[in-house]
């Protein structure tokens, strides 16, 4: 069964790409109110509306969206998608405001440490990152490290692009 009018979602999408956000946000709003049963779709969705309320330069209200969007992924069982979710927030709102980002990145990790999650999964480069975009590159270059030594060889291959993105 559907859990929420998908087209909505692909209509935000859409908009946004075309760089249309009153729409994208529009249609995003519908559809995080259109999905039920579903933790982890509105965590995704949420954190969409998120991305939209931010680049629209509403960013203590985009903060909502992102603690919301954690949080769901955090009930559901999903550190990875928690933490993922906020550094995504945090260097987004380090950018906007022109501030360090550092420190947040900092807690987000003590509080869903990357040691506690199955290697396969870790957001290592995620992080690593969110970490470059804020201007600390040692702290990125570890995590970088880190996931050479402890991610399986055949995990890394599938993240080649990522991996050479955040090496950039």
């Amino acid at each position: 069964s559907d859990v929420y009018k998908r087209q909505d979602w692909h209509r935000a999408m859409a908009f946004a790409g075309r760089r249309e956000f009153g729409p994208a946000e529009e249609m995003m709003r519908r559809t995080v109110d259109q999905v039920t049963g579903s933790a982890f779709l509105l965590a995704q969705t949420t954190y969409w509306l998120a991305a939209m309320v931010t680049i629209r330069g509403r960013l203590g209200e985009a903060d909502g969206y992102w603690r919301q969007s954690a949080e769901l992924s955090e009930e559901n069982g999903s550190n990875v998608e928690a933490l993922r979710t906020l550094t995504f927030a945090i260097a987004a709102d380090a950018l906007a405001r022109g501030t360090d980002g550092s420190p947040g990145l900092d807690a987000a990790l003590a509080r869903y440490p990357l040691g506690a999650m199955d290697p396969v999964t870790r957001p290592y480069l995620d992080v690593a990152s969110a970490y470059a975009v804020v201007g600390n590159p040692a702290a990125a270059r570890k995590l970088v490290d880190e996931f050479e030594r402890t991610t399986p060889a055949n995990h890394q291959r599938g993240l080649r692009y990522q991996y050479h993105e955040v090496l950039g």
